[in-house]
């Protein structure tokens, strides 16, 4: 997004999320303004985090997420925006970054099966249309 990012996170410890967004955002913040010779801070306050007390719910966290760029009107479609997991999730694209979780394993018994299950409940939520997930 052009002024914030989302990102769903399981830290091992509940501190390891705040020193690796500090970290993150020093290293960043660095870059840029080497890069573009300015100085500075780039981002307005601190970090906001609302954890995922039911795990079931992480995948409506994550479809939220990958929505986003089309609700801001950037892109049309999920898998048009280049820093999505809409992609590896629906369309089996490499991302090293993205795990998958297994609530998404269990869509299916297969890769193929996977996908497709998640393209259905994603467009059936896209609609709003009230689908049981599992």
């Amino acid at each position: 997004m052009p002024n914030h990012i989302h990102v769903v996170i399981q830290p091992e410890k509940k501190e390891d999320l705040s020193k690796m967004l500090k970290l993150l955002a020093g290293r960043y913040t660095a870059y840029i303004n080497k890069t573009y010779h300015r100085t500075g801070t780039l981002w307005e306050g601190r970090f906001k985090s609302s954890p995922i007390e039911e795990e079931k719910y992480l995948l409506g966290c994550i479809r939220y997420i990958e929505m986003n760029p089309v609700k801001a009107k950037i892109v049309s479609n999920p898998e048009e925006y280049p820093w999505s997991s809409y992609r590896k999730r629906a369309l089996g694209s490499y991302d090293p970054i993205v795990d998958l979780d297994p609530y998404y394993y269990e869509l299916g018994k297969t890769p193929e099966e996977r996908r497709e299950a998640y393209k259905e409940w994603f467009n059936y939520r896209k609609k709003n249309r009230s689908v049981p997930f599992f």
